[in-house]
């Protein structure tokens, strides 16, 4: 997940996008909430099965907290998030996915592009296709400062 801003301890979950035992890409939307300046919807950072939500709607967490883990299908989520070890990618509001997490493959099969929501409203406002932008972000997501360089 990005980081949030220095103010932003304190988060409350408004909803979650997919419910467990859904398949997730990375970069789509996972969960929205609320800091004490804003609402924000979260892409994922893995891609995946979501195998289990920790905090449920309205649970109020700090940043960094584990709030969800992906995996694959038939992989079996840990108990406690502080407790025991997996291989489940664990889903919390910190910086950047672990770096120990190869890179996809591939793009992802339904021909998605993987992009900011900040990127695609300034795509969809200048009229831009992102499929001609090459992403400098993780895993090659394109940024808006990726969209603002295409149309200098």
């Amino acid at each position: 997940m990005p980081a949030l801003g220095q103010t932003s301890d304190e988060l409350k979950i408004l909803g979650w996008l997919k419910q467990e035992g859904e398949a997730i890409a990375i970069g789509e939307p996972l969960v929205n909430l609320e800091t004490d300046k804003t609402t924000i919807e979260v892409e994922s950072a893995f891609g995946g099965v979501l195998l289990k939500i920790v905090h449920g709607v309205d649970a109020v967490i700090q940043a960094g907290q584990v709030i969800a883990y992906i995996g694959q299908a038939g992989e079996i989520p840990p108990e406690t998030p502080s407790t025991s070890a997996t291989s489940s990618a664990p889903v919390a509001p910190s910086a950047s996915p672990a770096p120990t997490l190869p890179p996809p493959a591939a793009p992802a099969p339904t021909g998605k592009v993987l992009a900011t929501p900040a990127a695609r409203l300034l795509a969809r406002e200048r009229g831009i296709d992102l499929a001609a932008i090459t992403g400098s972000g993780p895993n090659g997501r394109i940024e808006r400062e990726d969209v603002e360089q295409w149309t200098r």
